[in-house]
């Protein structure tokens, strides 16, 4: 949750709600109802996803926890703090100079370096990888449309943003393409 609907960047001091937690529980419980096991978590150092990854990795008796800075939220320290409104209302944040965020392709690169790095390491086993909003939508964008530019964000929201707590499950074929992949909603947690 987001009571003050602000941006939160990379700010370290935010912690999951009780919601929060709850979603994050049943999101490991239907990667457990699929009989899966990840092997290996890695983690945005920020303290909401590595609070989401305590308890992924505590509901599978202690998986491992990577913590890789490639995962970070979007570098956006001059609109931190500020209305999330304000950031919604442009159809293309990304492409506005005075927001002074980071690259899109920037973040897309970084993030296609850590799901490689996870995925060879990992080749053939479940893992998780915990991260944003923004970076995770520019990294499903390019997975799916590995030849075609990232679109204004108001383009890519619609198709590939996640709300907190939703998940894909992605399987790669042997040259590390995506040969399936399931949007996993969030399901309504009291």
């Amino acid at each position: 949750m987001n009571p003050d609907n602000i941006i939160y960047g990379r700010t370290y001091n935010v912690v999951l709600s009780d919601l929060g937690k709850r979603q994050i529980k049943r999101t490991a419980e239907k990667i457990s109802e699929r009989e899966e096991r990840p092997i290996i978590i890695m983690s945005s150092p920020l303290r909401r996803t590595m609070e989401s990854s305590d308890i992924i990795s505590n509901h599978f008796q202690n998986i491992p926890i990577t913590i890789d800075d490639r995962l970070l939220e979007t570098e956006a320290h001059t609109i931190e703090g500020k209305s999330m409104d304000s950031f919604i209302s442009h159809q293309d944040p990304y492409g506005d100079p005075a927001l002074e965020l980071e690259r899109p392709e920037y973040i897309t690169s970084r993030m296609f370096a850590a799901l490689e790095s996870i995925r060879t390491a990992h080749d053939g086993h479940v893992t998780c990888l915990v991260s944003h909003g923004d970076p995770l939508a520019f990294l499903m964008w390019k997975l799916m449309n590995p030849h075609v530019g990232i679109p204004p964000m108001g383009e890519l929201g619609k198709q590939y943003y996640l709300k907190r707590s939703e998940s894909w499950r992605i399987i790669f074929d042997e040259k590390g393409n995506v040969s399936e992949y399931e949007y996993l909603p969030q399901e309504l947690v009291a």
